[in-house]
């Protein structure tokens, strides 16, 4: 898609993100392998890099370079040797999507916002013709309230046309086409990655990744249309056999199969419907539609550029309360995330993960992980769980970098409220490794129920819970 704008947007907002939130988001070095047989001959994907770098303004992390095939083999050993003629390295960043939107959202609870996590909307009241009152359903006691407002904002993703339809609200809100991504995690050793990888199927030439990931290695991702619920979202056989036949393509003398496949999940992007497009054409800008009764929705887009999505959205509640006060662009967008203060200057995090080992005495990669989770705050987290037990000084499973203490802040300060919260939307651990986060759900539990007041029953309850969506996970193996 030569959609200029779109790209420019992006790596502006990249790299301000990489600023303003260094320990989540970091910069990652792709590499492109073209070989004979490749769709485009390399003086052409150099060419186009060449325009990826002035797009971005030269802000990119660094600029692309043409990398030899024997640089390329030296570096990525694992590749497909037979008709390689080199690569193209670039650079662009990676993100935890699950912590990257919880601190937003924890910085809206510190700017004076109230989040319900759980928290349905259910309808919607107005009189003389502007909304009045909200019903939402809390899911945790199932009980009812009224919350009196004279606008709604609609960012619910693939869920947009449903809760509009809540709303009656359903003619003034954007269409969507929601199209499934698929993605399955490997062991490290069974494929070790320094760079990401870029790959065109054998299969249909779709690009997929093949990406470092959290100590792991991560395959996807997939792009087809989906007709089924939000709610129901998994990823099965046929994407599976996608993505492990395009792995093999590249990586032949990899033990890729699916027994060996520790983790996976699939998510929906919330596409603008397009006629005769297939889902990869499909643009990834986004829309925002207005009510004048007191709706906003948003929807398409796409993570890198959530903050101007948020900045568009905003003005148009601001026309719909008929205020002409400026949003604060400047002051909004220089502002770290919640825990990214103190961490702009170079070599802030490095230091913050000494400190931690020194006055600790944790190894580097439970300090490199909770100066990524955490960022300023790290200190203060292992401080506490210090003073509470000291054994949530210890790792969760073995030979993964996250410590139990993780799980009791999760509980204590991150408003996480089940364990597959935790397990889930505060760590990556689910996806690196779903059968053994089965074995350590009933701790993970106790550790959060001592927070949370869980009795035995209800530490039976979640840890149930967790196995259930392990079998959904891993169903494809079936």
């Amino acid at each position: 898609q030569l959609n200029f704008s779109l790209v420019f947007e992006s790596a502006q907002e990249r790299g301000n993100l990489m600023r303003l939130a260094p320990n989540i988001v970091k910069p990652l070095p792709f590499i492109m392998p073209v070989y004979e047989d490749s769709p485009h001959p390399l003086w052409k994907i150099c060419a186009g890099m060449w325009l990826y770098d002035i797009l971005g303004a030269f802000h990119n992390y660094k600029n692309h370079k043409k990398v030899s095939k024997a640089m390329l083999l030296q570096e990525e050993s694992a590749l497909k040797q037979e008709r390689l003629k080199g690569a193209v390295l670039y650079y662009d960043a990676a993100t935890d999507d699950s912590r990257l939107t919880l601190e937003t959202v924890l910085d809206g609870v510190r700017a004076g916002g109230n989040a319900m996590s759980r928290a349905e909307v259910l309808s919607a009241r107005y009189e003389k013709g502007r909304l009045k009152t909200l019903v939402i359903r809390d899911n945790m006691d199932d009980s009812t309230h009224e919350v009196s407002t004279s606008c709604v904002v609609v960012a619910s993703g693939p869920w947009t046309e449903q809760v509009l339809a809540r709303l009656d609200a359903l003619p003034m809100g954007p269409k969507l086409r929601p199209t499934k991504g698929a993605h399955i995690v490997f062991d490290r050793s069974t494929l070790p990655l320094a760079h990401a990888v870029v790959m065109s199927s054998p299969i249909d030439k779709r690009v997929t990744f093949a990406i470092p990931w959290q100590g792991a290695t991560l395959i996807g991702t997939t792009d087809t249309d989906f007709a089924g619920s939000p709610d129901e979202v998994f990823t099965d056989k046929q994407d599976v056999d996608y993505l492990v036949t395009t792995a093999k393509h590249y990586f032949p003398k990899a033990e890729l199969t699916p027994d060996r496949i520790k983790g996976t999940w699939a998510g929906l992007r919330p596409l603008l419907s397009a006629e005769g497009l297939s889902p990869s054409e499909i643009s990834r800008e986004h829309k925002v539609t207005m009510d004048t009764r007191g709706i906003v929705a948003i929807a398409g887009g796409k993570l890198t550029t959530y903050r101007v999505m948020a900045l568009d959205a905003m003005k148009k509640v601001l026309q719909v309360l008929g205020s002409k006060k400026d949003v604060g662009k400047k002051a909004v967008f220089r502002k770290p995330l919640f825990y990214g203060e103190k961490l702009s200057e170079p070599g802030a995090i490095e230091e913050v993960e000494n400190e931690l080992s020194r006055e600790h005495g944790l190894e580097k990669p439970f300090a490199h992980r909770l100066c990524c989770a955490f960022g300023s705050l790290a200190k203060q987290v292992v401080a506490e769980a210090k003073a509470k037990d000291r054994s949530l000084l210890t790792p969760i499973i073995e030979g993964l970098p996250i410590l139990r203490l993780e799980a009791f802040w999760a509980a204590r300060h991150e408003m996480a409220r089940t364990v597959v919260d935790f397990l889930c939307r505060r760590t990556p651990l689910f996806y690196l490794d779903c059968r053994k986060s089965v074995e350590v759900a009933k701790e993970v539990a106790r550790i959060m129920g001592d927070c949370l007041g869980w009795g035995a029953s209800e530490i039976e309850k979640q840890a149930d819970m967790v196995a259930m969506l392990a079998q959904r996970h891993m169903a494809f193996s079936r």
